[in-house]
């Protein structure tokens, strides 16, 4: 569970950077040591909505997660 905005309760926008990242990873690269591990894999449909709620995160208004649009 996190804030929506990140700002409310880390006061440090690297350590909330670092948040964000190590979840982003966690969701997908990381997901290979979850049976070493004893866990379960997340479904691709939850690990999908995690990603869109990284997306919306911010730390005091700033989006923690830039996308960049492909033209």
């Amino acid at each position: 569970m996190l804030y929506k905005d990140l700002g409310t309760n880390i006061a440090d926008k690297q350590k909330a950077q670092k948040l964000v990242d190590f979840i982003s990873w966690a969701l997908n690269e990381g997901q290979i040591f979850g049976p070493y591990l004893g866990y379960v894999p997340i479904p691709k449909e939850v690990g999908n909505l995690n990603q869109e709620t990284l997306q919306s995160l911010s730390f005091k208004g700033d989006p923690m997660i830039v996308s960049s649009a492909a033209g």
